[in-house]
């Protein structure tokens, strides 16, 4: 293929360096389009091509060469990749920090239940000891009253007063024998 040949098929808007304008994509200068048997220049600049159709075409903009020197680009490499490195050590200490985290909270959970079964264990036993002191309460104030009871028994008449005045005091002597 000779020069002209090849000059002639770059400026072929059919061939390689060309490409379809998108539906809705805005017209540009240089962008043609089909026009029965050639190519022609748009005259709808700055408008929709989807409003026209398709068939438009644009040419590729050539890339442009790198101004950076290679050892630019070098650098730049290296320091992208110290920065992969960073994030995959930042994520690998976020991974331990949830594992942490999922610990503790099972910790947490694991101890709160923990203080839900020693709280009811002290209320049962509290009421286990409220019931013995109960019952305690109740023996002593039966020793206490024994002989009194059995005063009473043995004269009715005279100790009936000494019955009245033992069960309004009652309440009291419940009182000194619970201090003791």
């Amino acid at each position: 293929m000779n020069n002209n040949e090849q000059r002639q098929q770059a400026d072929d808007p059919s061939g390689p360096g060309w490409r379809d304008v998108e539906p809705d994509e805005i017209l540009q200068t240089g962008d043609i389009f089909w026009c029965v048997d050639h190519w022609e220049a748009t005259q709808n600049v700055g408008t929709t091509s989807s409003l026209y159709g398709n068939g438009y075409r644009r040419r590729i903009e050539p890339q442009q060469s790198s101004d950076i020197d290679p050892e630019t680009m070098e650098d730049l490499r290296r320091r992208l990749a110290d920065a992969e490195a960073l994030v995959a050590e930042a994520w690998q200490s976020g991974a331990q920090v949830n594992a942490k985290l999922r610990q503790l909270r099972e910790q947490v959970q694991t101890l709160t239940r923990d203080l839900q079964t020693e709280r009811d264990n002290s209320m049962i036993a509290l009421r286990s000891q409220h019931r013995l002191g109960q019952e305690a309460l109740a023996e002593a104030l039966q020793t206490w009253l024994r002989p009194v009871l059995e005063l009473v028994a043995e004269h009715p008449e005279e100790a009936s007063p000494l019955a009245v005045a033992v069960l309004g005091y009652l309440p009291g002597i419940a009182s000194r024998l619970i201090e003791e």
